[in-house]
């Protein structure tokens, strides 16, 4: 499992182009779908959104892998430059607070993800995991979102003065 993304990756270089990217706009719109999830949305509202891109390409296909690829590194990105944001409109103990949490995070999206798929066969498989690890990061750049905003309860987001 560890090397399970570059064998995909390599094998659907074979296969296809690139997927296409979920930008800025739609990326947003997720995230605002899940600020209103008690209030007025539902939890699959925003996964449906958040996956939108890659419906067309059949769940489970290499297509659909594919596209989940290039939607989870949008997403990464996503997430990176809301940290980056973050980091600068929290106090230093926030950022080491928020550098204690991200420590953990990668194990236990590795250890939840890998669960999630082990419930599927074969590429299907994949596929959970992939759409596992988006989840995880979209939730993580909602929290940062709702950090920079105010939003947040978090003991690490308390805005420098």
């Amino acid at each position: 499992m560890k090397y399970l993304a570059l064998i995909l990756s390599l094998i659907l270089s074979l296969f296809g182009g690139p997927a296409a990217a979920q930008d800025l706009a739609s990326r947003n719109a997720v995230l605002g779908c899940l600020t209103s999830v008690d209030t007025g949305t539902t939890w699959n509202q925003c996964l449906t959104l958040m996956f939108s891109t890659c419906d067309a390409d059949g769940i489970g296909t290499r297509d659909h892998a594919e596209c989940l690829l290039t939607l989870r590194e949008d997403w990464r990105l996503d997430m990176v430059a809301r940290q980056s944001d973050v980091l600068r409109v929290v106090t230093p103990q926030g950022s080491g607070d928020l550098a204690e949490l991200l420590a953990a995070w990668p194990t236990y999206k590795e250890q939840k993800c890998v669960a999630v798929s082990e419930q599927k066969a074969e590429i299907s498989a994949i596929a959970a995991r992939l759409g596992c690890e988006i989840s995880e990061m979209v939730l993580i750049s909602s929290e940062f979102q709702a950090c920079i905003d105010g939003r947040s309860t978090e003991v690490y987001c308390v805005h420098a003065k």
